[in-house]
């Protein structure tokens, strides 16, 4: 599970006010299933709603989503009562505790993602012909957010979540497509990922770091050209966000973990990319191969005891018409490649491409939520890519998140004690105020 977040939901660690009713409340096994639509019982029953994106990104657009469509307050359980989400007045690292211990309690293992800055860095427009574009290029820092805050992020995420069986690694930043490659410059986007690795590393040695291609560092402009030449439509022949790993292939990263390193490519078809040359050429889908090989491939093609993991960061879209040819070259070529480990996007309804899951808002005629309608045939195209996915112990794992959870509390409790200040202590010392409360009226009666 690959877990996007912002900087912004991490320094600032926001209380989400947005969830509620805070009364009534479930017990772990009743939200699991319905938050999660998690059956205990069935590893391949997961279909997850974008809640976890949309609680952990932090964007207020977001918070509203979540409210109506993730949480529902209304929902039916067990009895046909209401009941609140365990989230209820949770600050925005609480609620990423939780979500991490629930999927340790169901094997699921989570990777990092710092998906941006700020939750504005995700706002797109519209150019001339009405398709939606990025505002500007992505960069892993800005006037705001300088490197040394970003990696006091990484810092803050790895010291807190070095624990954590489940947590396997940090995707450094998402699709840097300002960024540069050993170039020498302030956005060299090689050198930033050694720096959080060494950030990440001092707490959380274990740690896999997952760094992605740049879009146009190296240039890439004529990188394709003798494989498109029927194709005359005014596009260049450029590389796309986070499939550029050229700059690794000429210019490796070098850790000082080496074996913690995974390259991670981003790689989309037609449906995102519509006038890409490369799906406009007459030779497509046959010469997929050779733009994959070239952009990225490269690293996996001749592998040796020294060759870095390559996993798919991002691929999705729907299965139909064009991208469907191209998706079923790429599931081919990654299985020849033995590169079956991958991350689709995603999960959820919400958001281009639609994920997996096609629609969680569908009520009955009372109002009550009925099952999530999945798109049956990525599944499908997931399987032939994974038949036999790696099963993950669950024995004991809920007992260990309890117990984690149960520790953290009292470390807590203890800080507040001494003095600590912040929303965990405020909490606290409401608890304790209301708790001193009842027993001054219990005691007056």
């Amino acid at each position: 599970m690959r877990v996007p977040l912002d900087l912004e939901l991490l320094l600032n660690n926001r209380k989400p006010g947005f969830i509620f009713p805070e009364h009534n409340e479930c017990d772990a096994e009743q939200w699991s299933r319905l938050v999660l639509n998690i059956s205990p019982d069935d590893d391949r029953s997961t279909t997850l709603p974008s809640s976890q994106r949309d609680v952990l990104r932090g964007a207020a657009q977001r918070d509203r989503l979540l409210q109506d469509r993730a949480l529902a307050a209304r929902d039916l359980v067990n009895n046909g009562s209401q009941c609140a989400s365990h989230l209820s007045g949770m600050n925005s690292l609480a609620a990423l505790d939780w979500f991490i211990d629930q999927f340790a309690a169901l094997g699921i293992l989570v990777l990092l993602d710092l998906h941006c800055l700020s939750p504005n860095c995700l706002k797109k427009a519209k150019d001339g012909h009405g398709r939606e574009i990025q505002l500007g290029p992505q960069l892993f820092f800005d006037d705001e957010n300088p490197v040394a805050l970003v990696l006091k992020g990484w810092k803050e995420l790895s010291q807190r979540f070095a624990g954590k069986w489940n947590v396997i690694g940090a995707d450094v930043f998402n699709e840097p497509t300002g960024g540069t490659w050993a170039e020498g410059k302030p956005t060299d986007f090689d050198a930033f990922a050694v720096a959080a690795a060494r950030a990440i590393h001092s707490d959380a040695p274990g740690w896999l770091i997952f760094v992605q291609g740049t879009q146009n560092s190296p240039d890439c402009r004529h990188l394709i050209d003798d494989l498109v030449e029927d194709v005359v439509n005014g596009t260049a022949n450029t590389c796309h966000a986070g499939d550029n790993l050229l700059g690794a292939q000429q210019r490796p990263i070098v850790l000082d973990v080496p074996e913690r390193l995974v390259y991670s490519p981003h790689i989309y078809g037609p449906a995102v990319h519509p006038l890409a040359p490369e799906f406009n050429s007459a030779a497509f889908p046959d010469n997929l191969i050779e733009v994959w090989k070239r952009r990225f491939g490269l690293l996996v093609s001749n592998p040796t005891s020294k060759t870095p993991a390559v996993v798919l960061g991002e691929w999705g879209g729907p299965v139909e018409g064009s991208n469907e040819a191209w998706m079923l070259a790429l599931v081919a070529y990654l299985k020849e490649q033995k590169l079956s480990s991958n991350f689709f996007w995603h999960l959820g309804m919400d958001g281009a491409p639609v994920g997996l899951v096609l629609d969680w808002t569908l009520r009955d005629a009372r109002g009550y939520p009925l099952p999530a309608t999945v798109d049956h045939a990525k599944v499908r195209l997931l399987e032939q890519l994974v038949p036999n996915p790696t099963k993950v112990p669950r024995e004991g794992a809920v007992a260990a998140a309890n117990a984690e959870r149960k520790k953290r509390g009292e470390q807590e409790r203890a800080a507040c004690q001494a003095g600590a200040k912040g929303p965990v202590c405020d909490a606290w010392r409401a608890e304790e105020q209301g708790t001193e409360d009842r027993r001054a009226l219990g005691g007056s009666g």
